[in-house]
């Protein structure tokens, strides 16, 4: 029973992207409180729907998301305040396969 539980369905988002891809489109919900440090935003974002090559598929699976003020230049503050706990996003991202700590949490398996 704990196998299965770790087997993930055909369209959980680390089946359907190669790491270090070239750009993606990604849209999803964010599912907790963004946290702001410095220059930086991270929050987890619910994977709902995943653009490769021109074609859009659905897909599922959290995704660390991490923006930095230099990719923000729009926004006036940085990116102070401008995500929110259930925004849905339309993100433009490169995917890359989280490191694995040896001890303690883990980000590849949630």
């Amino acid at each position: 029973m704990l196998r299965n539980s770790q087997v993930l369905p055909d369209r959980h988002i680390s089946k359907l992207v190669p790491y270090k891809s070239d750009n993606v489109f990604l849209v999803g919900i964010i599912v907790n409180d963004p946290i702001y440090q410095d220059k930086q935003v991270s929050f987890i974002l619910n994977a709902e729907k995943l653009e490769i090559n021109v074609d859009w598929y659905k897909t599922c699976g959290k995704v660390l998301v991490k923006v930095f003020s230099a990719e923000c230049p729009s926004l006036p503050d940085g990116i102070k305040n401008k995500f929110s706990y259930g925004d849905r996003l339309f993100l433009k991202a490169k995917l890359s396969r989280p490191f694995s700590f040896s001890k303690g949490f883990n980000y590849r398996i949630i």
